[in-house]
């Protein structure tokens, strides 16, 4: 069950990765599709335009929303997905610590402790995907801007402002899923195993 459940999390998050990469491709290419719709009319261009605009503001609130519902079930699984990764690699630690190194019993704790930290930089990883997908859209919004109508731009405006707030896979409180917060799990993990070996040390 459990590797289902970490298999379905990452597909949805996938998707919305995906789906936010649409929006981009989408975005940076508004002029050419308006062109390919409209032609040479400058007026129907632009009405072109700014109606692909709009639905894609319309895909984008619907990703968001469905991101965020994601989150509100999925953050009991990345917390505690967070917290037993951290006791598990400290209790590895423990054991690497007091045991001959190269020993055969050793080696499945480094094993062990290599799997769950893999495990938690594969989510970290997606977190963050999504957070640089948002701020690629972000710049794709505001690409050529310059060449619309007054209504268009404010409609960029308004758009870029909400995309400012981007996507984050929130953990606990202000703490995300991103790569700052898996280089935080890998000092934690180093600085317990330091502290065994000087306790051991000087014992």
């Amino acid at each position: 069950a459990y590797p289902g459940l970490q298999s379905i999390i990452i597909l949805l998050v996938g998707q919305i990765i995906r789906q936010l990469r649409i929006l981009t491709f989408v975005l940076l290419h508004l002029e050419q599709i308006g062109l390919d719709i409209a032609g040479d009319e400058r007026e129907l261009w632009q009405r072109c335009c700014t109606a692909i605009f709009a639905q894609c503001v319309a895909h984008y609130v619907k990703i968001k929303r469905f991101s965020n519902k994601l989150n509100v079930i999925c953050r009991p699984f990345y917390l505690s997905l967070i917290l037993i990764a951290i006791v598990l690699v400290c209790m590895c630690s423990v054991k690497i610590a007091i045991s001959s190194k190269l020993s055969g019993d050793t080696m499945k704790y480094y094993i062990h402790e290599f799997c769950y930290t893999l495990v938690v930089l594969m989510f970290c990883l997606l977190g963050q995907q999504v957070d640089n997908e948002c701020k690629q859209l972000q710049e794709a919004v505001t690409e050529k801007w310059y060449i619309y109508d007054q209504k268009h731009k404010k409609n960029v405006l308004i758009f870029g402002m909400a995309l400012s707030q981007r996507m984050p896979i929130y953990i606990f409180g202000t703490i995300s899923l991103s790569l700052p917060t898996f280089t935080w799990f890998l000092k934690t993990g180093m600085s317990f195993f330091t502290m065994m070996i000087s306790v051991l040390e000087q014992q």
